[in-house]
Parts: C-alpha cells; sequence; structure tokens
C-alpha cells in the first residue's frame, strides 16, 4: 500500500478479501497495512477507514473523529486519540502495546492497566 502526494491510496497484491480496495477519496494522512488481510487509514479530520477481512470485527472503525495515529495486526487494529487519557494495552494472545493516550481497540478487546 502507498499514500500519494494528494491523499489517495493505492494498493496491490493478493486481494482474496478486499484489502486491496482502496477508498477512491482522498485526504488520508496516514495508511496502516496490517500483513494480513486488512487496511486501515487516517483522514486529515482524524476519523478511521477501514476495509479486508473482517471476521473478529478489526474492521469496525469507531465512528468518531480526533484520532492521531493507527496501526493494525493479524485480527486486531489500534488508534490513539489525540486527548490522551493513561495507559493502556492490548492483552494476551495479541502483542502487547503500552502507550501514553487513549488507545481505541478495533476488535478483540482493549483494557486499561491498572497497575504499573
Amino acid at each position: 500500500m502507498a499514500l500519494t502526494a494528494d491523499g489517495s491510496i493505492e494498493a496491490w497484491g493478493q486481494n482474496n478479501y478486499g484489502q486491496c480496495d482502496t477508498p477512491t477519496d482522498n485526504g488520508f494522512t496516514a495508511i496502516a497495512g496490517t500483513c494480513s488481510y486488512h487496511s486501515l487509514a487516517l483522514t486529515s479530520d482524524g476519523s478511521i477507514m477501514a476495509w479486508g477481512y473482517n471476521i473478529y470485527g478489526q474492521c469496525n472503525a469507531p465512528m468518531d473523529s480526533g484520532f492521531t495515529a493507527i496501526a493494525g495486526g493479524q485480527y486486531h487494529s489500534l488508534a490513539l486519540k489525540s486527548e490522551g487519557g493513561g495507559d493502556y494495552v492490548v492483552p494476551e494472545p495479541l502483542t502487547i502495546l503500552c502507550v501514553f493516550g487513549a488507545i481505541v481497540g478495533l476488535g478483540g478487546y482493549v483494557r486499561k492497566r491498572t497497575t504499573a
């Protein structure tokens, strides 16, 4: 996947689950390939678009805006919101991710860490 200078997205390769069927609009500021069967993009207003294989809800992106970063794994997706709010982790068996800021899990579950 590639993000072009005008903010549109190009994708190529295996497309069994629609992971290369990119949105046709532009205005994207970031993309996240997941090394799997779904893809993510962040728009200029901080909203998220996701497409491809969605068996575990990894493409069920939140409908609000204000996100500043996106990332994805094989069966999960993550987004960082700008207002912060604590230390969050994605529990096993998924990769553990510790950040300062508000993390929203798109698939699986996310819990706030209560101990240091």
